[in-house]
This record gives C-alpha cells, structure tokens and sequence, in this order.
C-alpha cells in the first residue's frame, strides 16, 4: 500500500487557516514601514511651542503610585518596619538581625537610606 502523504497545514482532519502558503510580508503591507526617527523628522517638533508636549519632552506627571520599599538587611521587596529602629525587614529571620544589631550599625543602615533615626 502507498504511503499518502499528509498536507502539513492540516491537523487532524481540519484545516488551519492560520497557516496561509501564500503568505508573504511583502503582499501583506500596503504602506512602508517608517523608523522612529523618520516619523520624528516628519512631524516637524520645531514648529511647535514648547508648552506641547511631544515625543521629544521627557517632562512628565509625578506618579500617583507609593513607591517601594526595599529591607535595609536583604533588598528584597518589605512589608515590615521595626518600630524602634526604623528599619525595614522582610521575614522573620530579618527581624532577629535587626535585633541583634548595635546603635552604630542601626545608624549606618538609616544613613545609607537617608532615613532619620528617632531616638525614643
């Protein structure tokens, strides 16, 4: 019996009409494709005032969110504040450090991320 040979674009019985053979980019684009710097020197930024803001303004709104905070011991992502010195700890074995540490390394810490420490 001779072997029949399967078209590769169908997959179990049925066509994939994803798969187009004819497909070429070329055919595909009507228009051509411009770089950024193209579409910039097009647009002509130098005719308009500077108030406009444009792709060449790197101006931009301050962000409305909180940013991160960081644990002073590891650098990972923290939740936790030890009240008493002010620093950010992520778990739990974090927090024995912070506990163990002395007055001059607490201060180190806080200067390195400009924090203030308050003596209470």
């Amino acid at each position: 019996m001779p072997k029949v040979k399967k078209d590769k674009h169908k997959q179990y019985g049925r066509e994939t009409p994803f798969k187009n053979t004819s497909f070429s980019l070329k055919t595909c684009s009507t228009k051509p494709i411009k770089t950024f710097k193209q579409i910039i020197q097009a647009e002509n930024y130098d005719n308009y005032p500077a108030s406009v803001p444009n792709y060449l303004s790197i101006e931009a709104a301050p962000s409305t969110i909180p940013s991160r905070k960081y644990s002073d011991i590891s650098g990972h992502v923290s939740k936790y504040t030890e009240p008493k010195t002010n620093l950010r700890y992520s778990n739990a074995l974090e927090y024995q450090i912070i506990r163990a540490l002395t007055q001059e390394h607490i201060d180190t810490y806080l200067s390195l991320r400009k924090a203030v420490n308050v003596i209470r």
